[in-house]
């Protein structure tokens, strides 16, 4: 039977004013997604629903394991002891020691900076071993390359994770994209053809990310034919033009 988490009409209502309504999506295993949305659509509170923390109307049908987060977990111990690295196999602590770029497990979780705190916090989730893993806007403390290794770490680990941001660079790094309003899903689909919205995503009050308006913007003196997410892929495009 195919993993997958449904959600069909879900919406809330706060002091008899609906905040979103009509929110319908398949989450299947394996396929990563992004929603975006301006502030105060409900983006947070759509999680919540899907871990049952708020009332809501309409269905969600959970058939696998999931784990949520939404800020940096307030927790006791050392590195080591909170995710029982001696009990994990050998790949899975290579894998770890690869996200964390930390040899010192013996770190109490309360010394460690933030970073690190929110690094040790995904791994107490991941450890779980949920089908799928929802995160609230909280990589703003990581760079690129430190989310590039976040979703690494879940394809090691064979989940599937949909993420909500507010920060429409985040979409770049996933292939699938959900765009939400009050009225439910606005936009959704392939991530270079919900960009290439421009105008729709302006009139929704989004600047489209660096590198997809400079594609554009090459793309329209024909010095370029395709929308690139990733500049060193551009830049080699470039170089080969020339």
């Amino acid at each position: 039977m195919k993993k997958k988490l449904q959600l069909k009409d879900v919406g809330i209502s706060k002091n008899n004013q609906i905040i979103f309504k009509n929110f319908s999506y398949v989450l299947e295993h394996k396929k990563n997604v992004c929603l975006i949305g301006k502030t105060n659509v409900g983006k947070t509170l759509l999680l919540k629903a899907i871990a049952n923390e708020v009332p809501y109307f309409g269905t969600i049908v959970k058939k696998n394991s999931c784990q949520f987060l939404f800020h940096i977990l307030d927790l006791k111990g050392t590195i080591e002891s909170l995710i029982h690295f001696s009990e994990l196999s050998l790949n899975h602590q290579n894998i770890i020691l690869t996200f964390l770029k930390l040899n010192n497990l013996k770190y109490s979780y309360s010394e460690l900076n933030l970073k690190f705190k929110l690094k040790v916090s995904i791994l107490f989730q991941v450890l779980q071993f949920p089908t799928f893993f929802f995160v609230d806007d909280i990589l703003s403390l990581f760079s690129r390359q430190e989310k590039m290794d976040f979703l690494i770490l879940l394809r090691e680990f064979n989940i599937t994770l949909f993420y909500v941001t507010s920060d429409i660079e985040d979409t770049l790094l996933f292939p699938y994209v959900i765009v939400m309003g009050r009225d439910g899903i606005l936009i959704e689909g392939n991530t270079i053809n919900v960009l290439k919205q421009e105008k729709i995503m302006h009139r929704l009050g989004f600047t489209l990310p660096f590198l997809v308006d400079l594609s554009l913007q090459l793309k329209s003196y024909e010095m370029i034919d395709e929308i690139f997410l990733d500049e060193q892929e551009l830049i080699q495009k470039l170089w080969k033009s020339n």
